[in-house]
C-alpha cells in the first residue's frame, strides 16, 4: 500500500510527498494519513492498494481532500494475469487525472503509459523497486555505509528484462561510484542509452547526465542535473550526483 500527498502551492501534480517512504513504513491507516496530509498542507491525497484473490489482482485508488471530511472518490481496476497489472495502473492513472481536473494539453504532454514504458515485466519492476529502496536505506543490504549490495537487485531486474534501461542506469551509477570494473560501468551506461526510448523524460535526462560524466564531460553533466533540478527541485538523484561531481572536482 502507498500514500501520496500533493502539497498545496505546487503547480504540478507530479510533485508529491510519498508519506509511506517518509515514515519508513509499509502501511498507514487512512485516519493517520489524513492527519499527516493536513499537517503537510496537502491539497490532494492518493491512497493506493492492491489485493490478490485467486488469479485476479484487484487495484484500488482513492482520491481524498484532507481539508474536507467526506468520503473519498474511489476507482477500481482488476487484472486477471500479471501482464495486465501495468495496464490497469494506466487506467487508474487516467481516472485520477480526470478527477484532478488536469488540462487535456497537460495530460497529452506528460502522459506515460507504464505498460509500455520502462519495462513490461512486473517482476523486473519489483526487483528494480526493491533495489531503489535498498539504495535509499543502505542498512537493508546489511551495510550501513555502502550500497554496493543493492546491485544484485538491479542485476535480477536485468535477468528478467535485459532491455530495462533504468536498471542498467542504476548499475552504471553504483558501479561507477563504487570502483566497479570500468568495462561493466560503460556497458551498463551504454545499454541505458540504447533503450532510452522507453524511459520517461526526467529519467532520460538523468541517464544522459551520468553518461556525460562517464565520458569526461562533467560540465555538461552538471548543467544537465541543474536543468532537472530547475523542474524538480527535490529530485534526490540530481541533488546527490551533483554534489558527488562537485566533490570530485574539488569544489566542495
Amino acid at each position: 500500500q502507498g500514500m501520496w500527498a500533493i502539497p498545496g502551492g505546487f503547480k504540478r501534480p507530479t510533485e508529491t510527498l510519498v508519506i509511506g517512504q517518509m515514515l519508513d513504513v509499509s502501511q498507514i491507516d487512512v485516519a493517520a494519513m489524513w492527519e499527516l496530509a493536513r499537517a503537510a498542507g496537502a491539497q490532494v491525497v492518493l491512497a493506493g492498494s492492491a489485493r490478490k484473490a485467486g488469479e485476479t489482482i484487484a487495484l484500488e485508488l482513492r482520491v481524498l481532500d484532507p481539508a474536507v471530511d467526506r468520503s473519498p472518490i474511489s476507482m477500481r481496476e482488476s487484472a486477471v494475469v500479471k501482464a495486465d497489472v501495468l495496464g490497469a495502473i494506466d487506467r487508474l492513472s487516467d481516472g485520477a487525472r480526470r478527477v484532478l481536473h488536469e488540462r487535456q494539453e497537460d495530460i497529452r504532454g506528460s502522459r506515460i503509459l507504464v505498460a509500455q514504458a520502462v519495462t513490461s515485466s512486473l517482476e523486473a519492476y519489483q526487483a528494480y523497486f526493491v533495489g531503489q529502496d535498498c539504495v535509499a536505506r543502505p542498512s537493508l543490504s546489511g551495510n550501513w555505509t555502502s550500497v554496493m549490495g543493492c546491485a544484485d537487485h538491479f542485476r535480477r531486474a536485468l535477468e528478467l528484462d535485459p532491455t530495462f534501461a533504468l536498471a542498467h542506469h542504476e548499475l552504471a551509477k553504483l558501479l561507477g561510484m563504487g570502483m566497479g570494473a570500468p568495462g561493466d560501468v560503460e556497458s551498463h551506461s551504454a545499454a541505458a542509452v540504447r533503450y532510452l526510448a522507453r524511459v520517461p523524460p526526467k529519467e532520460a535526462d538523468l541517464v544522459r547526465a551520468w553518461k556525460a560524466h562517464l565520458d569526461g564531460r562533467d560540465a555538461d553533466a552538471l548543467a544537465a542535473y541543474a536543468r532537472v533540478l530547475a523542474r524538480f527541485p527535490d529530485d534526490q538523484e540530481a541533488l546527490f550526483v551533483s554534489g558527488y561531481l562537485y566533490q570530485l572536482r574539488g569544489e566542495m
